[in-house]
């Protein structure tokens, strides 16, 4: 695509999406691009099938924008091949009659004072696709309902795919990630409330560590595929690449800034800190139980996927409408390689197993160990770690059951059973030997067998009652025979 001079003199804002091909040279891409001389701000979204073609028609992006005299603000996006609309063979043929790069799909944005220039350009060139040449938009309220229906439909359909999003969705819910929208920090990042134009809500993190597009994307196929009821629902993602000019020694020098967003479903009831309490109050043990289990299952799937949580604590699991668990903020060891343990951040909960006192190695058996804090925390509802009076802990609960053996409640034994499993799980994976803590898979076999022998022990007790009252009428009817 070429510019010629005088060309739309009043345009600011460039928008341009063009596939790229097997063998194509991208040369002379933006050719005059110099001529815009009011542009401030150049995006592209490249459908490249293959790495090896984003990166060149990457790089001649890079290369014709910093021909441009102001500089422009400039982004670049590797987003899925666009739906081609010829044959390849007439597209060749489109290509090499109207010079232009790929199928380029684009939005010219024109300011508010745009002039008859700009129209005289376009009737100049009416080869163009329809979509360049049509420079006048929808009005501003038709295209935020349709950015943000992307978002509100996925929320009203479970088994919608996690989506590429764009930038300007993210700014438009997160009013430009304002101060106001922030609603938590961690070390993976920026925590921003999205709010969609039906009501609903959503989140999206702004990820503290930039990572190369191919690291950040492979990180993101391999959550994708990640559906637990337990687990935050992951929604979608946005890679943002754009250039920042800075004046050094009279010289102007373009410097790449790497922006990496992901959005996840809203929990509206906060997390499992702010409910922790001890045994005399707070949760009954029907739902402590459950919550237990829930987030053990969660983990257990997470594993299973070969994703590691490496920050599993109460301020990581939250509620959602239903006061369903969910485990958030997982999956990141994806986006930082193998080592995340080396990369600077400080407070993961990991960091307090013993292995990573003593320097020995992060492994899954790290996530059993902060699993096993937390379930000693729900059953205690105490923050510390030390657990060494657990026959008090059983003592209390013992206590609060026969409190609560109201009609519709479990018989206090079940209960109690319960609590000395739970018990019993988290002191295992508390372990200091790593080999000798528990799997997910044995603490899911641990929960289902406690199940079991409930199950078989109402049997017992209704076989047993069922037996006396037969025993019972017999003798009535030998009674009442004899008289």
């Amino acid at each position: 695509m070429s510019f010629m001079s005088g060309a739309m003199r009043n345009l600011r804002r460039l928008k341009l999406r063009f596939n790229t091909h097997i063998g194509e040279k991208y040369d002379n891409m933006l050719a005059g691009v110099e001529h815009l001389i009011n542009l401030q701000d150049v995006a592209g979204q490249i459908g490249a099938a293959t790495e090896s073609g984003w990166r060149a028609s990457e790089s001649a992006f890079k290369e014709a924008i910093s021909k441009h005299p102001r500089c422009p603000n400039f982004s670049v996006k590797w987003v899925d091949p666009l739906e081609e609309e010829y044959r390849h063979s007439e597209k060749q043929h489109q290509r090499q009659e109207r010079g232009l790069l790929g199928e380029i799909h684009g939005v010219l944005e024109k300011a508010e004072d745009t002039n008859k220039y700009d129209d005289d350009w376009l009737s100049q060139n009416p080869d163009l696709p329809s979509s360049v040449a049509s420079c006048h938009p929808k009005s501003e309220k038709t295209a935020e309902a349709s950015k943000h229906h992307v978002l509100e439909s996925m929320l009203c359909d479970e088994s919608a795919e996690p989506k590429a999003l764009d930038l300007s969705l993210l700014e438009d819910i997160t009013n430009n990630f304002s101060d106001d929208q922030e609603i938590g920090r961690s070390e993976f990042g920026v925590l921003y409330k999205g709010n969609l134009q039906n009501g609903s809500t959503v989140v999206v993190k702004k990820l503290a560590i930039a990572t190369d597009d191919k690291l950040f994307l492979d990180g993101v196929h391999g959550l994708t595929s990640v559906k637990h009821s337990n687990i935050v629902r992951f929604l979608g993602y946005c890679a943002n690449t754009h250039g920042n000019v800075t004046k050094e020694r009279g010289k102007s020098i373009s410097v790449m800034v790497q922006e990496r967003f992901m959005c996840f479903e809203y929990l509206c009831n906060g997390n499992l800190q702010m409910y922790l309490t001890d045994e005399s109050c707070g949760f009954d043990w029907h739902t402590r139980y459950r919550i237990i289990k829930e987030i053990c299952q969660g983990l257990h799937y997470l594993h299973d996927k070969r994703i590691a949580r490496l920050d599993l604590t109460p301020g990581n699991i939250l509620f959602d409408e239903k006061m369903v668990p969910k485990i958030v903020d997982f999956g990141y060891s994806k986006f930082w390689g193998e080592d995340i343990s080396r990369t600077g951040l400080r407070s993961l909960a990991y960091m307090a197993t013993p292995e990573y006192l003593d320097g020995g190695a992060i492994t899954y058996k790290s996530d059993i160990y902060s699993l096993g804090v937390v379930i000693m925390q729900i059953v205690t509802g105490r923050n510390k770690k030390d657990c060494s009076n657990t026959a008090g802990v059983l003592e209390n609960w013992r206590n609060r059951l026969k409190l609560d053996m109201s009609p519709g409640h479990r018989s206090l034994e079940t209960c109690y059973q319960q609590v000395k499993v739970c018990v019993e799980i988290g002191m295992s994976c508390m372990d200091h030997n790593p080999g000798n803590r528990s799997t997910t898979q044995h603490i899911i076999h641990m929960f289902d067998k406690t199940e079991v022998t409930e199950q078989s022990i109402r049997s017992d007790v209704g076989s047993s009652y069922l037996q006396q009252m037969i025993a019972r009428s017999k003798e009535i009817f030998r009674l009442v025979v004899a008289e």
